[in-house]
């Protein structure tokens, strides 16, 4: 259930599942469906809801049969229940499954970003990684191809992959190497691997590890049996 402040019951003590006040309602299973109710314990919107989510921005995100859907606070679909994914990019524009493929579109349902892609990660410092046919690129906050996706993946190029301010590791042909925010190669793509873009990068060569800097100059030679990119 929930109390306020004061120990005062506000909702009585008899959901199997519920969520936070947000934008001035809050959802809550009783048994299982959810619905959402308003701070007075007074429900707004049915419970209809095979999942809930919070408010923010004006909607929710709920599933009923097994589809995903957004809601305005009124229970009006803003996004009708016919993706098996969807989810936040931005404030004002969604990531939508479609298929086996994802795109991007606004809240008025106008397609910014074609489903062509198998992959849409999350927003880090304006950028995100997209992935087609087993090659990354990348997208800005307004859904548009900085890069197109002509570069390797590789283990955790999710994570390692996003730019550090101007750079980013690549791979191209099996080899590791440093772009920069426009697609160029700072650091050719000649090692066998690299740590993260930073001012000193962790490089492997002949399984032996050692250091250079952004311009490709050797600074510390391959003499590790592993190293990281140094940082801070």
């Amino acid at each position: 259930g929930i109390i306020d402040r004061t120990g005062k019951l506000l909702f009585e003590i008899e959901f199997e599942d519920i969520g936070q006040f947000s934008e001035g309602l809050i959802y809550g299973s009783k048994d299982s469906l959810y619905a959402y109710y308003d701070k007075f314990g007074m429900k707004r919107i049915d419970e209809k809801f095979e999942e809930a989510f919070s408010f923010s921005n004006g909607m929710a995100q709920v599933q009923i049969n097994g589809k995903k859907a957004f809601i305005d606070p009124y229970g009006k679909y803003v996004i009708e229940p016919v993706y098996e994914e969807l989810s936040f990019f931005t404030d004002s524009l969604l990531v939508f499954r479609e298929g086996d493929f994802y795109g991007i579109m606004n809240r008025r349902k106008k397609i910014i970003l074609p489903a062509t892609m198998d992959e849409i990660g999350t927003l880090v410092n304006g950028k995100a990684i997209v992935v087609k046919n087993d090659k990354f690129g990348y997208i800005n906050d307004s859904a548009r191809v900085l890069l197109q996706p002509v570069y390797e993946v590789y283990p955790n190029f999710m994570e390692s992959a996003q730019f550090s301010g101007n750079y980013a590791k690549a791979k191209l042909k099996d080899k590791y190497g440093i772009i920069d925010s426009k697609g160029k190669w700072i650091v050719p793509a000649v090692y066998a691997d690299l740590g993260e873009a930073s001012a000193m990068i962790a490089f492997a060569k002949n399984k032996k590890w050692g250091y250079i800097d952004l311009s490709n100059k050797m600074i510390v030679k391959p003499v590790y049996d592993y190293a990281t990119s140094i940082s801070n």
